[in-house]
C-alpha cells in the first residue's frame, strides 16, 4: 500500500484558472485582419506540480503547443502565441506555403491563461484555519 508523504508549504504546485483563446485572420502579406473569432473563454482548474508539467497539460487538453518559446509571462499571466487553420489546430507545412501565396487562410491564435500558486495545507492548518477540530489522519 502507497503512503502519501506528508505536504509542506515549500510543496506548491501550479493551477491554471482560466483560459482565454482568440484567433485573428492573418494574411501572409498584411498581417493580422479586422476578422477574429473566439475560440474559448472559460473557468478551469488545471493542476500540476511544475510549472512544465502544467504547461504540457495544457498542451494536451487544449492542443497548445509544449514547447517554451512560444509562451511568455505577461500581466501576471501566461500567453501563448502561435498559427492555426480554419479548423484551430497547427497548420502543415503544405498549407503555410499555400498562406504564404495567399491560397489558404491562416490564423494568428492568441491564448491567455491565468496561473496561480496552490500550496497543499496539512491537517493541522485546515483546522486552524477553519476554526475547526483537528481530528489527526495521514496527511
Amino acid at each position: 500500500m502507497a503512503t502519501r508523504r506528508r505536504m509542506r508549504e515549500t510543496d506548491d504546485h501550479w493551477a491554471a484558472t482560466y483560459i482565454e483563446w482568440e484567433s485573428v485572420e492573418d494574411s501572409y502579406e498584411h498581417g493580422e485582419q479586422d476578422n477574429s473569432q473566439t475560440v474559448l473563454s472559460e473557468s478551469i482548474f488545471v493542476k500540476a506540480t511544475s510549472p512544465a508539467a502544467l504547461i504540457k497539460k495544457l498542451s494536451s487538453t487544449y492542443g497548445l503547443p509544449q514547447e517554451r518559446d512560444n509562451w511568455a509571462a505577461f500581466d501576471g499571466r501566461l500567453t501563448c502565441e502561435f498559427m492555426v487553420d480554419d479548423d484551430n489546430v497547427p497548420p502543415t507545412d503544405r498549407e503555410v506555403e499555400a498562406w504564404k501565396t495567399g491560397r489558404k487562410r491562416l490564423w494568428a491564435a492568441h491564448v491567455n491563461v491565468g496561473v496561480a500558486r496552490v500550496s497543499v495545507p496539512t491537517t493541522e492548518e485546515i483546522a486552524e484555519a477553519f476554526g475547526v477540530e483537528d481530528m489527526g489522519g495521514s496527511d
